[in-house]
Parts: structure tokens; sequence; C-alpha cells
């Protein structure tokens, strides 16, 4: 391809060429010192009766047809001169000497043979033609004889119509590769003093080997020559070592205003865009396919300059006047223009740069074999602004606009390794404001890489700090902006395959950030990565929700990870990885297996019929559709989560972002806030955290660590345990291995109600323990504590019923929350209460022990035997009967001591709590109650039935009522025994129907069923003094010491 370089060469040189040899012509070729021709070479005169004679081979004629044509007008001229060691043919018209002393030939004509570098090739040939050549000398010459001595320092060329052209064949003989020159409305000129040659008319060049042709148009142009290469100049041998840039003599070249030049590119140039559906990579073909071609058209009102030593070329918009305004075409402000036309599959596009200058550097032509030059490409592109105005990009081909303050545009290397790059910048207080597809990107540096031969390498890079503003694809009506990218580093977008599949990679560093502003979402960390897919709309399900055209992968945050959504917020976390899967069409999934609930349908209503009065029938009233209120449904606080890492995938389903798998891993913490200030819906803190989706609802496993169980707080509810399951569709959680629960409760230990509103119950297990909401059922080892008390009971297994459910999925929906309400002991149930006052005293304990133990709902608490219980507390010294006071006991009041109460029961035990009194009967058919009550420190301490310790007590009956009331720091009974009553104590022994003794009274009553009598026996060394009573009824008193009986049988002793 001949370039404007290539071009402008040969044209410059054939003038500065012409200038030197037309004198010479002028000089020696009309000095007619030959001898005449002999007669059979003269012409006839008769010229009409002869042949056509072809010019005779190396003549002047035969040059000048072969340069102009076959018949041309240079072949009539009268002064034809053909300068063999020159390689110059000269064609002229009229020669005069004008009074100034300058030579003018009218009209003129020239051509320039070069030399060939190929024997027998077809010569290259460079033609001039102009109306007038008009030659200055450096004295005035006033006849021919003077051009022998002259030397020429300047020449001027008029061209009228059409004006001065200057032609070369490119070495062959067609016409339609030839480039072409046309100079109109002004004269070409040079002067060797400026070593300049200059014209203010309009230039036009035309490279028609370039299919569509090559074209440069301009007006005004100025060549400046290279030292010492006038025509009166010798010329310096090149050294042997040093590179020949073939610029001939001239250095530079400029237009001077109002520059077009059209040229083809191929349609994969990187240059300015360019078409990405062919960077793709090479493929064998079975036959060549044609090249696209792509039309780029650079245009500016200002000058254009072409240096043809350093392979550089620059256009600028024209210089700012005084009024700030530049001077070019009005109809465009004046920069400099860049466009470039193609057709991007089977559309045409158009993207444009505008700057106010362009730099471009072009690589060092490789010659191809036997030619004359190889192709030139552009090597690099350097576009500025000036002032206020902004580097404008505007790719058409890539839906990409972009306004900068400087573009650099790189070639790729030749051997295709390396793709083409074009790099923007900015200013630090005006930043690239740029958009592609149309999203919205701010940034310092915008660097974009274009794929190489082989279709990689294609990648962007954005300088921060930056951000992106992504359009909403799914309503571009609104032309809205409503997700956000945001980085303090930089931003990296490139090509990435993975499983069969290629995704754009987003990768942005320092202080990164992903904003939603529809979603409220937000991600913060160090580093984001984002894995963007490209998807057709073919490609969806007909039945699929929503159609972007680009769909999110996957995302990996790193270092200070930040996440907030209205659900959901990452607190911290060193790596955050969100993977999502693709649209999940409606009807898919199979539906869960929920008991279909058929609604009755009411019964049809009777019609009834208007009353008819005598004026017709009655009018129906006017229906009121009263529309019932609808309160307004609060969100729920969102789930804050921190861990050391973070794994989430997100399911679309029906156009809705769904979660459907969480993990989280190392010092995991969960925590959801109440509705009220200070309290707390869900907190949840262990080393390992899976939650798994579902429609009906999640899965939720929490591990622990084997010295640090995981701890759920649900609400009210707190579970501890190496592993606690929560299934929120079945409303059910487990928790494997030894674990707690602590949770409020209604009841006390031993299953009456409580006193305090905050009671709270913590239970231990060692194998497991299931939870539905309603029910919990414990295993293994259980130990069940009241919190902030000393009671507690142990079993094997545990079960707990509450006054209401708990969704582990919508939460408590009314502000009570969720009590203990009934507690079932099972299997080895040991039941230890321990009181104490306000001081830390202690004051009573209490043990049972017993097979079963049943807290029944607003009923009694049942201990199933056999079991027993135990009662350490503060009593009156003496509780059996006592012996007769004496005539003058002057004994001071009864002393307060520590008492024992041990019953043993066979059968069970029914407790019950009322507001003042605490009552158990115990139940033992024959004779399977026994009772020990015995003065001691020791709730272990065991005492001798058949012994009796003093002030001890054996009872033995087969129903036990014991009631319980506390008197100041003591506590009082009142016991009634039924059924086959035997008692003894020290002194004591006796048998009764029902035994009846209140602590309080120090009253003990013996009462006999009908036909039966009391006896009553007095001990002396442990045996039964002979001595009894027999009666009905036996009352003692034991303050008095007063006994009395009634319905006396029998008095002895």
């Amino acid at each position: 391809m001949w370039t404007a370089k290539r071009i402008l060469i040969f044209v410059v040189g054939f003038v500065v060429c012409l200038s030197g040899f037309t004198i010479y012509a002028l000089a020696l070729g009309n000095i007619d010192g030959l001898r005449a021709l002999p007669i059979e070479y003269l012409s006839d005169p008769n010229a009409r009766n002869q042949d056509p004679v072809s010019p005779p081979p190396g003549g002047p004629d035969q040059r000048l047809e072969q340069a102009f044509g076959v018949g041309c007008k240079q072949m009539q001229r009268p002064l034809r001169l053909w300068l063999p060691d020159k390689g110059v043919v000269f064609s002229a018209g009229d020669f005069q000497l004008d009074k100034d002393g300058r030579v003018r030939l009218a009209p003129f004509s020239a051509a320039l043979y070069h030399k060939s570098k190929i024997p027998g090739e077809f010569p290259e040939i460079s033609a001039i033609d102009c109306d007038v050549a008009i030659f200055t000398l450096d004295q005035p010459a006033t006849s021919i004889g003077d051009l022998n001595n002259r030397k020429v320092i300047a020449v001027e060329m008029v061209g009228r119509q059409p004006g001065i052209t200057i032609t070369n064949n490119r070495r062959t003989a067609e016409k339609n590769d030839d480039i072409d020159i046309l100079i109109t409305n002004g004269n070409l000129f040079y002067e060797e003093r400026k070593n300049l040659i200059w014209t203010e008319g309009v230039v036009r060049l035309t490279d028609n080997q370039s299919k569509p042709p090559t074209m440069i148009l301009g007006t005004g142009m100025d060549m400046f020559m290279a030292k010492d290469s006038g025509p009166n100049q010798k010329k310096a041998k090149p050294r042997p070592a040093q590179p020949s840039h073939d610029t001939g003599d001239v250095k530079k070249i400029r237009l001077r205003a109002d520059v077009h030049m059209h040229f083809w590119v191929d349609a994969g140039s990187g240059f300015l865009g360019g078409a990405e559906a062919t960077r793709k990579p090479l493929q064998r073909a079975a036959k060549p396919a044609t090249p696209e071609k792509a039309h780029i058209h650079i245009h500016t009102s200002g000058p254009f300059e072409y240096d043809l030593t350093k392979e550089t070329a620059w256009f600028e918009s024209p210089p700012v006047r005084k009024n700030g305004i530049a001077a070019g075409d009005q109809d465009w402000p004046g920069q400099v223009l860049v466009e470039r036309f193609q057709h991007v599959n089977g559309v045409k596009t158009e993207d444009r740069l505008v700057c106010d200058r362009l730099d471009l550097q072009f690589r060092v032509a490789t010659r191809a074999p036997g030619g004359t030059g190889g192709n030139k490409e552009i090597e690099t592109a350097k576009a500025t602004k000036r002032n206020l105005t902004d580097v404008t990009l505007a790719l058409e081909s890539h839906k990409m606009h972009a306004f900068a303050s400087e573009m650099f545009y790189q070639a790729g290397t030749n051997d295709g390794a390396n793709g083409p790059s074009t790099k923007l910048y900015g200013e630090p207080q005006r930043l690239i404001r740029a958009s592609k597809d149309g999203h919205k990107i701010r940034c310092t540096e915008l660097h974009l890489f274009a794929a190489n031969r082989f279709g990689d390498g294609q990648k962007a890079l954005a300088m921060g700090p930056g951000q992106i503003d992504l359009l909403d694809t799914k309503d571009l009506e609104k032309e809205s902006f409503p997700s956000h990218l945001l980085w303090r580093d930089t931003l990296t977008v490139a090509k990435a395959k993975e499983g069969g599949e290629v995704f754009d990679l987003m990768t942005v560093l320092g202080e990164a950030s992903f904003i939603d502003d529809v979603q409220k979402q937000e991600l913060h960390g160090e580093r984001i990565d984002l894995w963007l897919k490209q998807v057709q709309e073919g490609e969806k399900k007909a039945d699929a929700v929503g159609g972007g055209k680009t769909e999110l992968h996957r995302v990996i945050a790193l270092e200070r990870v930040r996440a907030i959504s209205p659900e959901f917020v990452i607190r911290q976390t060193d790596r955050f990885t969100m993977v999502f899967t693709h649209e999940v069409p409606r009807g898919t999934l199979l539906p869960d297996g929920d008991v279909v609930k058929v609604k009755p349908q009411p019964a049809p209503k009777k019609e009834i019929k208007p009353q008819v009065g005598k004026d017709g029938p009655e009018p129906k009233p006017a229906l009121v559709e009263i529309k019932p209120t609808v309160a307004e449904k609060k969100p729920n606080r969102p789930i804050e989560l921190t861990a050391t890492e973070v794994f989430a995938r997100v399911a679309t389903l029906g156009g809705q972002k769904q979660l459907q798998e969480l993990i989280a891993k190392g010092n995991v913490h969960v925590f959801q806030a109440g509705e009220k200030a200070g309290e707390k819906a869900l907190d949840i803190t262990g080393q390992l955290l899976t939650v798994k989706g579902g429609e009906r609802g999640r899965t939720m496993v929490v591990y622990g660590e084997k010295d640090k169980l995981a701890r759920l707080d649900l609400g009210d509810t707190t579970l501890w345990g190496p592993r606690v399951t929560i299934n929120q569709a079945d409303n059910r959680t487990d928790i494997e291995g030894h674990g707690a629960m602590e949770m409020p409760s209604n009841k006390t230990l031993d299953g009456n109600d409580t006193a305090k509103k905050d009671t709270r119950i913590r239970i231990y297990w060692n194998k497991n323990m299931t939870f539905d909401g309603k029910y919990a059922l414990f295993h293994g080892g259980v130990q069940a504590h009241e919190v902030g008390s000393h009671a507690y009971v142990k079993c094997e297994v545990l079960h707990t019923i509450l006054d209401k459910t708990v969704s582990f999925k919508d939460g408590q929906k009314d502000k009570q929350s969720a009590k203990i309400d009934r507690l079932v002991f099972d299997k080895n149930v040991f039941v230890d209460d321990t009181k104490v006052d306000e001081k830390k005293q202690f004051v009573q304990r209490t043990i049972l022990e017993g097979r079963e133990m049943i807290n029944y709902q607003d009923g009694p608490t049942r201990l199933v035997g056999p079991g027993e219980v135990r009662l350490l507390a503060k009593g009156s010294g003496e509780l059996g009967p006592a012996p007769m006071p004496a005539a003058n006991n002057n004994a001071g009041p009864k002393k307060t001591e520590w008492k024992l109460t041990n019953v043993k029961f066979r059968d069970h035990m029914l407790a019950e709590q009322k507001p003042e009194v605490k009552t158990a009967t115990f139940y033992g058919y024959s004779s399977g109650v026994e009772v020990f009550h015995f003065a001691t420190v020791d709730i272990n301490a065991k005492m001798n039935a058949d012994k009796p310790p003093k002030d001890g007590l054996y009872l033995r009956c087969e129903i036990l009522t014991v009631e319980e009331r506390k008197i100041g720091d003591r506590v009082s009974q009142t016991m009634i025994a039924k059924q086959n009553v035997i008692f003894k104590t020290d002194k004591y022994f006796g048998r009764a129907d029902i035994m009846k003794y209140d602590e309080a009274k120090d009253v003990i009553i013996l009462e006999a069923a009908p036909g039966n009598v009391v006896q009553l026996y007095q001990l002396e060394n442990n045996q039964p003094n002979p001595g009894t009573v027999n009666s009905t009824k036996v009352l003692y008193n034991r303050k008095t010491g007063e006994i009395r009986s009634e319905g006396v049988k029998s008095l002895t002793n």
C-alpha cells in the first residue's frame, strides 16, 4: 500500500529533479551541432500517403507515450527531450525569457524513470503536467546562452484546468493502481533558500491501488526539504551501515488546513474500535475469504504534518483566536475528527474520535519481494485535548462512549502474540466519563486490551478511584442505574474459561464496593471478583422470568468483607463467596408433601323475595362495603453474620433471588435483634454454620468445637450443643451429643406455678435432644436446673411441653414468649430443691427420688415410685407424742432445730402447690408408705425404724398427706396418715386407721375406723408396756401433756 508519505516523497523529489533537468535541456537541447541527416531519413513532405510510423525505440516520444499514454498531447509539443543518464523525459510548448530574467515553459510536462530493481520489469514512472512552469535563476537571463552558467533557485508551476497533476504508475502498465495528485486553485512553488516547496491551493492525493482508493485532501501544503537537498547541492553518499528510510529529499510535509484523509483498513484492526466478531481465534479455512474493510476518515480544520524521517504524523485543530474560539469551520468546532465506518453483524456502525491533536506513529515499512515498499500501519496513536475541551471517543460498534483528557493507542505485535490496546487518561479533578452497553464509568485511567490473533488476551483495566453505574437492562425506558461498583485502586475485566464456558471476570481492588439501590444491598471488601456470563435471549426458557443480557455467576470478596441487605448483614469476614445458579423454570420443583386442606363449601343461601307493598316492592338497601383495616406488617430485623469465611449459593426462582445454601466457617456469630430495644430474636455462636434453603423453610446446622459448644439463642430460648440442627420446614430442632437448653418457664421444677415472672430452667443432657416447637425430648444423664436457685432434677429422659408453639421460621408472632408448661422426668428421677433466704443463708432442702415425675398442666405433680422424699428444714424440737409433763413444769420455750423428714413410698406421690400451702400425698398400698422424722443436719442421714432417736418418729401407712407451711424462718408441717397406720417414737408405739399431726399446734390425733380401735403403747427399753389405751379417738396436746380419749374401750396402767 502506498501511504501519504510514499506518495508525497516522489512528488517532492520529482519537482526538485525537474527544476535542474529542465535548465539542462533548455541549455543543451537547442544547440544544433550535429551533421544533417541523409535524405532517405528525412520526412516525406506528403505525410498523408505514409503509414503511421512508431516512435523510434528509446526516444523521447516512446518515453512520453509510455508515461502519458498513446497519442498523448505531450508528443505533439515542439520541445521534447529524453535524458537517458538522468532518466527524465521532457515535453514543453512555448519557451520564453521573461523581462525579470525567469524562464517560462508553457505548457510543461515531464516524466521521471526510476531505477529498476529487477531486470526486465516494467519501469516505475513519475509524471507531472502543468500549464506553465517558471524557473527563477540565481542571475537573470537575457538570452538562451546565459542558461549555461545559471543555477535554479526557485520554481513555480501553474495549473489552470484541471490543475497541476502528478502521477506514479507503481511499475505497472495499468492505470487502475496509479497514484494521482491534483493541485487546484493555486500554484506550486519551490525556493532553494528556504529549502521549501509549498502551495496555497487545494491538494488532492488518490491512491488507486487500495480498493476503495485512499484519498487525502487539504488546503495549502508545505514540504520541508532535507539539508543539502537542492538541485545545485552535492549529494553525500550514505554510509553502508546507515539504515535508509526512503525519504529522499523531503524531511516533513504539512497540509495547512481543512485536511481530509480517507482510507480503508482491515475490519479487525484495533484502531478506533473494530468489530469484535472479527477477532476470533485463527482457524484453518478451506478457502481464504475476502477480508472485510472499515472506512477511516480523519478531518481537521487545522494543519496536518508528516515527518518522513521519524515516521510520525499529527493532526491538529486550528489555533485558538483571541476570542477563545478555534479558527475552524463554524459548523464544526474545529477539533480533529476521526471516523470509522464498517458493518458489524450486518449493521452499519460509526465509531468516532474527537480531539484537539492526534499524533500517529507508523511502523517502518517491510519491503515486499520485488515491490517498491511494504504496507504501513499505525503503530501508536495519541489524542490529546486543549484547555477545557475533551477527547471524545464514541464507538458504536462496541456501544461505548468516553470523555477523557488523553487517548493512547498501541498496535498489536507483528507476531500476533499481543493484540492492540487503547488507553484513556483523565485528570485528578476531571475524571474519565465513559459508558459501555449503557453502563456508566468514572475513573482516572481506562486501558482496553483487544484479543490477539489467537483470541486471547482481551482485557480492560480501570485505575481508581473509580465508579461504575450499571444500567437496569430490564427496564430500559426508565434508564435507571440502581447498581454501583466503586474502587480505590484498580478494576480489571478479562475473559476467564471455566468448565467449558467463558466468563467476563471482573476484579476490583482497594476498598471495593458493590451497591444495589433497589435491593438495598451492599458488598464491601479489599478485593471483589465477579464472574459474569453473557446470555442470549434464545438461551433462556420460554417460561423463565427476568431477562438481562448479563447474568452474575459468582462473587468472591476478600479481606475486611462486609455485606448489607434488608434481610442479611455480614459484619466481618475474611472471604465471602457467592455462587448464582440459573433461572429455575416453574414446575420443575416437586411440591412439598403437605396435606391439602379442603375448605367446606358454604350452604347455598335461600333467595329472599322482597316484600311487596302497596307501592310495589320495597327498594333494597344500599350495600356499604366495609374494608377491614389491614395492619402494616413490620419487616423483620436483618440477620447479622460474622465469620472467618462465608460461602453462599443463590438460586433464581420466579425472578426472585433466594438463598439456597450458606456455609460459614471460623468463629461464627449470627445475630438478629428483636422488635424491642435490647431484645434479640436470634443469636448463634459456633465454628461452622450451614444453611440450606427450601420452599417451606431452611435447614440450619451449627457446629461447635470439642471444648466449646455451639450456642443458639432463639428469642428467649438458648441451645448449646456440638451440632445443633434447625429444620424450619418441619419446625424441628435436633442436637446430637451432650448439650444444654435454657428457656422461660411457668413452673418450678417441682411442678408448681412460679411466683416470679422471669423464671428460667436450664436443662443438660448427654445423648441428644429433639424439639418440635411445642414438645422437647431430652435423653441421657438429664439435669434440669432452675436458674437463680439451688434446685435441680436428674433423670435419664425428660419431656417438656410449652404453653404455645415456637416457630423457627416466623419467630414469635405475639409479644409473649413461649414458656415451659409441663415437665415429665422419666427413669431414675432425682430432685434436689434447696432454698436460701435473702442473705443467702440455707433455709430448706428437699430431695425427691423416683422412677418418673410428671408435672400436669394446671394440676399436681406426680412422682412415680418406688421413690422417696427428703425434707431438711428447721422445725420444733419435738415431733412425736411427749411424755406427761410434771406438775411443776417450768420448762422454757421449745427450741428450734434442723429436722429431716424422709418419706418412702411404693406407688406414687402427688404434689400440689397452693398460694400458702404445699401439699404432697403419698400412696403405697400394703403399708407401702414410710416416714422417718428426726433431728439432724445431714439430709442423707438414716434412722433405724426399730429404734427411733429422741424426738424421732417412724410412721408407716398406705396413704400419707403432708401439708407444708412456712412460718417465719421455719417450716411447719401437718401430716395425715391413713389405712393401717403404725407409728413409733423412742417412747411410744401405736396403731390407728388415721393419724393427724399439726406441728404448729403440737397436737396429735389418732382415730379408728368404725369397728376398730386406736392402740397406744408406752415403750420401755424399746418394748411395749403392758399398759395400753384402746379407744376410737385419742387426742394428745404436746403443749399441756393432756390426753383425751373418746369412745374408750379399755384402759390399762
